[in-house]
């Protein structure tokens, strides 16, 4: 999930979203196999048909096209953009066929307009309530399976990971991010 909040305009550092994209999408598209690929969600941005397995090519054609507006609602957009289509909807339809690795890349901290549900806490809700869903449909958190047959037996202790990069020097982002990564809840589930 790619942060295209207004912020992003700043210092480069859309310049600096191409680039990590590029090689995110490069090494992750050489470890699935060729009919599968990356799915790329904004934060803002609407989901488009182009942004399902995306080149690295694409992924920075898409970037490059960014109009950069908007806030930065990491957790909601979570949940919806990414952990409802990718996860939940394949763990509903016995469809889960793969680890899934979510990578997001931001330069802010969590801020909505005025009256948003999104909150600091908001992004490590979405991680533990994933955990719950991963439970609920029969994987441990550690996932481990519990009663599926998963079609990658290498990986069959990852479910679903987290990793966030951080572009740009914002020290309340520096600090949001410190903050997940002290704490024990999200120890091996998500990385900084």
């Amino acid at each position: 999930m790619v942060d295209d909040s207004g912020s992003m305009k700043r210092e480069n550092r859309s310049k600096h979203l191409d680039g990590l994209s590029q090689r995110i999408t490069s090494i992750t598209t050489r470890v699935v196999p060729d009919d599968e690929g990356i799915e790329l969600r904004f934060i803002n941005q609407s989901t488009t048909a182009a942004m399902s397995k995306p080149t690295s090519e694409e992924v920075s054609q898409i970037i490059q096209q960014t109009p950069f507006l908007g806030w930065t609602e990491i957790g909601l957009n979570l949940r919806k953009k990414v952990l409802e289509d990718i996860v939940y909807k394949p763990l509903r339809e016995n469809n889960l066929k793969r680890p899934v690795l979510v990578s997001i890349i931001t330069d802010g901290h969590p801020q909505g307009i005025r009256k948003s549900r999104e909150r600091r806490s908001t992004l490590k809700e979405a991680i533990l309530e994933c955990g719950k869903v991963l439970e609920k449909y029969g994987y441990k958190r550690d996932g481990e399976l519990l009663s599926h047959i998963i079609l990658y037996p290498l990986l069959t202790k990852i479910v679903v990971r987290f990793q966030i990069s951080q572009i740009g020097n914002d020290q309340e982002a520096e600090g949001f991010l410190n903050d997940l990564r002290d704490d024990s809840e999200l120890d091996d589930v998500l990385y900084i």
